[in-house]
């Protein structure tokens, strides 16, 4: 998590303001992250100020308390000269509860239903268990976001899934039995 991290992550916003405005990619509501060390976080946050994106932004955490990740985004805002609450920035939604790369059956049998119904690979430490759990919260605030378009950034991690395959293949649907998410 430093300065520079987050001008990586100006220029991406800055690529998808882009390709907004040439129409190739749709405008969204809510942006979705996994939040690790709070980097990526932090640099959607500054940088969906700056360029006037106008999607709430929702980080889910996947090792420290929520209250850990506001200030690290608040002090990461506060470098780049933004003298704004990081609670105006970022809704930070709990996702950490077994602790850092600890994931649960009901976890794995998520990352291996999405795979299988939509061939995107989640990583059970970041994007699997932050998908997880953003959906658990928008089951339970459906009004939030019902009719709104979502954007899940997906930050990587599948190396990760390599020492996951014996605890995810039995979670894997047989092929007879694919349903959808």
């Amino acid at each position: 998590t430093t300065p520079v991290g987050t001008w990586g992550y100006i220029e991406a916003v800055r690529e998808l303001r882009e390709q907004q405005a040439a129409g190739s990619v749709p405008d969204f509501d809510h942006m979705i992250v996994a939040a690790g060390s709070g980097g990526t976080a932090a640099g959607l946050a500054v940088a969906s100020r700056l360029s006037g994106l106008g999607s709430a932004l929702h980080a889910v955490n996947v090792q420290h308390a929520p209250e850990e990740y506001y200030k690290v985004i608040g002090a990461e805002a506060h470098k780049l000269g933004l003298g704004v609450s990081s609670k105006d920035l970022i809704s930070v939604h709990h996702g950490g509860e077994l602790g850092y790369a600890v994931t649960s059956s009901e976890e794995l049998s998520f990352i291996a239903r999405v795979a299988a119904s939509s061939g995107v690979l989640l990583d059970h430490v970041y994007t699997g268990k932050a998908l997880f759990h953003f959906v658990k919260h928008a089951k339970q605030h459906p009004e939030a976001f019902r009719h709104k378009r979502l954007l899940f950034w997906h930050t990587g991690g599948l190396p990760g899934l390599h020492s996951q395959a014996t605890e995810l293949l039995p979670h894997m649907p047989k092929p007879e039995r694919l349903t959808p998410l």
